[in-house]
């Protein structure tokens, strides 16, 4: 079941990807050509075959694949530190973080499938969890409404003074982390062979 969520999951992230970037074509080649009255058409079909493209491409080539999750993983860890550290986030440190998390990835496939699909899987299911339990929508739930990014920056800037974490937000650390090492350490003993 693991590696057929990591295909459904690389597929979509390549469907996504593709999408933005045939979006993004079709904007401006229909700038370049002077026809703004097919914009929305042009961004339509573009973004769908290149959609297409980056999932078939995602699904074919695991490579280009984790790269791309690499990617996404990259850029998400980068504009957290820049919060984090109250630095500005400009396109060079997005573009920096992103291709080196995707280069990182390559190098470190077995692991970064492992430790990628812990990490999202115990992230939602915690999310799942508590939004059946306090039927809210994602969006509103407490935890994310603080942001938490900005909690952890005040906690780090003076953890005397800080309120972080709350009962709750310990509450939700402790959980994805229960989960994130149980899905770590099971996928690891179902991807690596054991000793002869």
């Amino acid at each position: 079941f693991g590696y057929r969520f990591v295909m459904i999951r690389l597929g979509t992230l390549g469907f996504v990807t593709g999408a933005f970037f045939g979006g993004f074509f079709g904007m401006m080649t229909v700038h370049l050509l002077q026809l703004p009255q097919h914009e929305t058409l042009a961004m339509i079909a573009l973004g769908a075959v290149l959609g297409l493209a980056g999932s078939l491409g995602s699904l074919t080539l695991l490579t280009v694949g984790i790269f791309i999750l690499g990617l996404s993983l990259g850029l998400a860890a980068v504009v957290t530190a820049c919060t984090l550290l109250g630095t500005p986030v400009t396109a060079m440190i997005m573009v920096a973080g992103a291709v080196g998390g995707g280069l990182l990835g390559v190098l470190l496939k077995r692991t970064f499938i492992i430790l990628g699909t812990a990490l999202s899987g115990s992230t939602l299911a915690v999310l799942a969890l508590q939004t059946l339990l306090t039927r809210q929508p994602v969006s509103e739930l407490p935890a994310l409404a603080t942001g938490w990014r900005n909690r952890l920056a005040e906690f780090l800037a003076s953890p005397a003074a800080s309120t972080f974490p709350n009962r709750e937000e310990a509450a939700l650390l402790i959980a994805v982390s229960v989960i994130f090492l149980g899905g770590m350490i099971s996928q690891r003993r179902l991807v690596v062979p054991p000793p002869a």
